[in-house]
């Protein structure tokens, strides 16, 4: 990434018609490790930047020191942005988006995030091998403190939004509301989608959504295009179907 491309990605950003209320740098340090810095003081940092780095992103008195990566944080989304988060880490809490299993807490003695996985693995941040995902999370505006009613990990149960569960749907991940009478039901994403006519296999595309549609599958079957209710957009009880 050169400077003129970050600078680019910031005005993008502020027109995006909503407040940037943090910003995520990625940082190469002399040692080969990755810092992660988060910023609420958005133009007062891109100053910084704008005085202190090259065109390369390189910083103008070491060079082994470099910027990697950049995300802004945008609101628009209920709940604690992740700026807020991170300092309640800082002090003590543990955290977590709606869905997780795990949470993400502060290391004093390492001093760096540390992810707690829903399978109970502990994971530098600076060790993720999916930083566009680990990115995604960070500018999520849904963070929660982790506690023993909303986190697995700690003895309690995760429930997210409909909004939270299209995005695992698009993922490829099968999900389901927790006030759903009926046993083994879920919806997942099916992909291909084609029919039959007059013997012939034909591809349903669609100009927005390509071959794609969500399947409800229940005991009595799969029915292809499920429809969402007005309940279960609304509802807060969504959960990972086994």
């Amino acid at each position: 990434m050169k400077k003129t491309e970050l600078m680019e990605r910031y005005e993008d950003a502020k027109k995006c018609g909503e407040e940037i209320t943090g910003i995520v740098l990625i940082i190469h340090m002399p040692t080969g490790e990755q810092e992660t810095i988060i910023n609420p003081n958005i133009e007062e940092k891109m100053n910084y930047i704008d005085r202190t780095y090259n065109d390369d992103l390189v910083h103008c008195n070491c060079k082994d020191i470099y910027i990697e990566d950049v995300a802004f944080c945008v609101g628009g989304e209920p709940g604690m942005m992740f700026p807020e988060a991170y300092e309640l880490m800082k002090e003590g809490a543990k955290v977590k988006l709606p869905s997780w299993g795990g949470y993400w807490y502060w290391d004093n003695d390492k001093k760096t995030i540390m992810m707690h996985t829903k399978d109970g693995e502990e994971l530098d941040i600076r060790q993720t091998d999916r930083p566009e995902y680990t990115f995604d999370n960070i500018c999520s505006g849904d963070w929660v403190i982790a506690d023993e009613e909303n986190c697995p990990e700690l003895g309690g149960e995760a429930l997210f939004s409909f909004a939270e569960a299209i995005k695992y749907l698009k993922r490829g991940m099968k999900v389901a509301r927790k006030g759903w009478n009926g046993k083994k039901q879920y919806i997942q994403l099916a992909t291909g989608i084609s029919y039959t006519f007059e013997g012939k296999v034909v591809n349903c595309n669609h100009e927005a959504i390509g071959n794609k549609a969500i399947a409800f599958v229940g005991t009595s079957g799969v029915q292809m295009g499920w429809l969402a209710s007005q309940a279960d957009m609304l509802a807060e009880d969504w959960v990972f179907a086994e």
